[in-house]
């Protein structure tokens, strides 16, 4: 069981203030999933199964379902070094609530690991379909690269490039983080 009702949504310079009642908790979503390991010949693969449904927040929306399925694997390249390719395909029927506003995203992902470095690459495409508009496409590519200490800290540097409907957008992003092991 999972519950997302906004508890720790609050920003530290302005808080959360908000008269829509639609960014209010709700508790009127269902999400099934089935997450498991080892497939015919090959016992470091894992797949991921999950169907959402979401009931409307107010009469001008409607219910969205949404279907997920995912594959990944893990390949030994050698001392230390591994590989883990990723793929998944997600659908929405009625996205955001909007009738008939359907989305389906492909994502492709690796995922290079050895010793504290970590290198990861991505590209996801996402359709757009609408029944009284033109379809739309577009996609994002991600790499980043992380590099974990014995001590728990991690520095992360990445950058993402999106090609969306009428806009392309470039970031860079840079992360330090502490884990703390208990």
């Amino acid at each position: 069981f999972f519950l997302d009702a906004a508890v720790l949504d609050r920003s530290a310079l302005s808080g959360h203030e908000t008269d829509d009642e639609s960014e209010l908790p709700t508790y009127n979503a269902v999400l099934l999933a089935l997450d498991g390991k080892g497939l015919p010949g090959r016992d470091e693969a894992g797949y991921h199964f999950s169907v959402m449904h979401q009931a409307a927040r107010d009469a001008t929306r409607v219910d969205e379902v949404a279907v997920a399925f995912g594959l990944h694997t893990r390949f030994d390249l050698g001392t230390d070094v591994g590989f883990v390719p990723v793929a998944e395909y997600v659908r929405h029927r009625n996205y955001d609530g909007i009738a008939d506003q359907d989305r389906a995203y492909f994502t492709f992902a690796g995922q290079l690991d050895w010793q504290g470095l970590n290198l990861a690459v991505a590209w996801s495409g996402r359709e757009t379909a609408l029944q009284d508009a033109e379809n739309s496409s577009d996609a994002r590519f991600r790499v980043r690269g992380r590099y974990s200490f014995d001590c728990g800290i991690s520095l992360e540097l990445g950058w993402r490039a999106a090609d969306e409907t009428a806009a392309v957008e470039r970031t860079l992003d840079a992360r330090a983080s502490y884990s703390l092991i208990f």
